[in-house]
């Protein structure tokens, strides 16, 4: 998948040992990135082409009760930054990324063209 900065949809997959599930929408215009898990959570940052991939940078927005795990829910609404390299197989959807949100864990997520 070649990543179009200036107008794209990228869907992002949880990679889980029964199979990828979807778990978001992202829209990328002029470099800015935004959209919403599903869980609610909401994204919004930037991505910057280098040399040998892209730099992602993000602040999530964690709505008071959301779910984290099958029991727990978040008590307040919170803020996360992100921040991640991806290469060139990442993506392309060849291969996973972990990438870990604090009190939620790590994910290896798989990114395709939408």
């Amino acid at each position: 998948m070649t990543v179009n900065l200036e107008s794209a949809t990228v869907e992002v997959h949880l990679t889980t040992p029964t199979g990828d599930q979807p778990l978001g929408r992202f829209s990328i215009n002029a470099g800015q990135v935004e959209g919403t898990d599903h869980r609610g959570i909401t994204y919004r940052g930037t991505c910057t082409p280098v040399l040998d991939g892209l730099n992602v940078e993000l602040t999530a927005q964690i709505p008071a009760g959301t779910r984290a795990g099958t029991a727990l829910t978040t008590e307040a609404q919170s803020e996360q930054k992100l921040s991640f390299f991806l290469n060139a197989d990442q993506l392309a959807g060849r291969q996973t990324k972990p990438i870990v949100l604090v009190g939620f864990g790590l994910a290896n997520v798989r990114f395709t063209a939408g």
